[in-house]
């Protein structure tokens, strides 16, 4: 028997339930071991004043927060440095020749100078359910790392990446 209202699916989301994708950096997407999905915000337009009370107006324009992904640094340091590579071409700190070697590459190749980066959410059966896809995305910020020798145990060192983009959309793959 079904009750009016009652969800289809009583399931919780799972935070080990994710997998994420940027063809740009084939090297990272092993080792990312989170992502602080980001905040959304419709903006106010003001208030209404009447002789009793105020209105609220909704917002007509919406902010996408920046995003962060946290991942684990291989002993190549193959993801880190194609991040750093791809900032270092996007900031041309010594020559315009570094934007153009990306620049070059169409965006639908997933190697330009802005891509699409690809967040996919699993189930309880670990299957794919929801695709968001951040359009026109570019790194902002990677932080640094510490070497410690006095560590006692080994804390695999992790980095940082924040990225700016324009929107998400996304689409339900079941």
């Amino acid at each position: 028997m079904s009750i009016i209202g009652q969800p289809t699916d009583i399931n919780f989301l799972s935070p080990l339930g994710y997998k994420f994708v940027i063809n740009k950096l084939p090297n990272l997407e092993y080792f990312v071991q989170s992502v602080d999905f980001p905040e959304l915000t419709l903006n106010r337009t003001g208030d209404l004043q009447t002789p009793f009370n105020k209105i609220m107006i909704p917002g007509d324009h919406l902010t996408f927060s920046d995003f962060s992904v946290t991942f684990k640094i291989d002993e190549n340091m193959f993801g880190y440095f194609e991040l750093v590579d791809w900032m270092v071409g996007l900031g041309f700190p010594e020559s315009f020749d570094q934007y153009a070697a990306i620049d070059a590459k169409s965006k639908t190749s997933g190697l330009g100078t802005i891509v699409d980066a690809d967040l996919l959410i699993l189930n309880g059966t670990m299957n794919p359910i929801i695709k968001v896809t951040f359009n026109d995305v570019v790194p902002v910020s990677l932080t640094g790392f510490k070497f410690d020798s006095k560590e006692g145990d080994v804390n695999y060192i992790t980095a940082t990446a924040t990225f700016k983009y324009r929107q998400y959309t996304y689409t339900r793959v079941v």
